[in-house]
């Protein structure tokens, strides 16, 4: 009997594991049509051949209101490869700053890290950061390209 419950426990946590694993491929799928959907539109404002501040105001207001994710706490920022903050929806008082050397509750130099993926093909990192001012650290995970 007890070998019987184990084997049911173990079948059990395998499932549950393997629909975890499913649901997060299907959110980071979701995350990634968003994200590259963005950048079409992005490249196509740029390609338009505006003159920098005026792409960077229509950007701007095309990413500020934009929200996703089932709770609406999902935004859009954009980096130069840098590491100045173009546009941050949530902090325009970093707009403007050189972000490189930020780094997250365990450490880890994020910015950094969000422009090597960029270089990469669409990669998902990893990192820490507070939801809002004053709460602890929530696990984040961002997908990054590169933009023109």
């Amino acid at each position: 009997m007890t070998i019987i419950i184990y084997l049911q426990n173990q079948s059990l946590k395998n499932n549950v594991n393997d629909y975890r694993t499913a649901v997060i491929e299907e959110r980071q799928k979701e995350l990634k049509d968003a994200v590259l959907i963005t950048k079409h539109v992005i490249d196509n404002m740029i390609a338009k051949g505006n003159n920098e501040q005026d792409t960077i105001k229509e950007i701007e207001a095309l990413l500020n209101p934009l929200r996703f994710a089932d709770n609406n706490a999902g935004y859009f920022f954009i980096y130069t490869i840098e590491g100045i903050n173009v546009i941050h929806p949530l902090n325009s008082a970093i707009q403007g700053t050189n972000q490189i050397a930020a780094i997250d509750a365990n450490g880890i130099r994020y910015i950094q890290a969000l422009i090597q993926s960029s270089k990469g093909h669409n990669q998902f990192v990893e990192y820490s950061f507070p939801k809002n001012e004053g709460q602890q650290p929530q696990l984040k995970k961002k997908l990054c390209c590169h933009c023109k």
